[in-house]
């Protein structure tokens, strides 16, 4: 069976959420949190399989409390990066990725210009010399 991405990733996010809120709870009770809160089914093993995913792919700092075996952040700033669960969204994060990035980085206007002319040159497979424009 294969898992679609956003599936996942919702889920991570649905994770990370409760574990931040710093109630501190167990295993079953955030199964059942995701399933009533965020709609999201899941098995025991997907569950566990998922907080070491977080782990060591995200590097999240999860641990257990002894007294209550719930599940908490050692460090209590910590939050899972977000992960874009739909394409529109992605690419308006990208843009304004690249909008702020030449507003605030690039000081040369020459620079800019020429970066945009490769951008445009690049996505529409035209000479940059007809890209030019006053974009920045």
């Amino acid at each position: 069976m294969t898992v679609d991405f956003t599936e996942k990733a919702k889920r991570y996010q649905a994770i990370d959420e409760i574990i931040a809120s710093g109630q501190r709870l167990k295993w079953s009770q955030i199964i059942y949190e995701l399933y009533k809160k965020y709609n999201i089914k899941t098995s025991k093993t997907t569950f566990f399989r998922d907080i070491d995913n977080l782990v060591k792919k995200y590097q999240a700092p999860i641990d257990i409390d002894t007294e209550t075996n719930g599940y908490f952040y050692t460090d209590p700033k910590y939050r899972l990066p977000r992960f874009y669960t739909d394409e529109n969204a992605a690419k308006a994060a990208n843009k304004r990725y690249w909008k702020n990035f030449l507003r605030t980085n690039w000081q040369s206007k020459t620079m800019c210009h020429n970066l945009w002319a490769w951008s445009y040159s690049t996505m529409n497979s035209q000479p940059s010399r007809y890209a030019i424009s006053s974009k920045c």
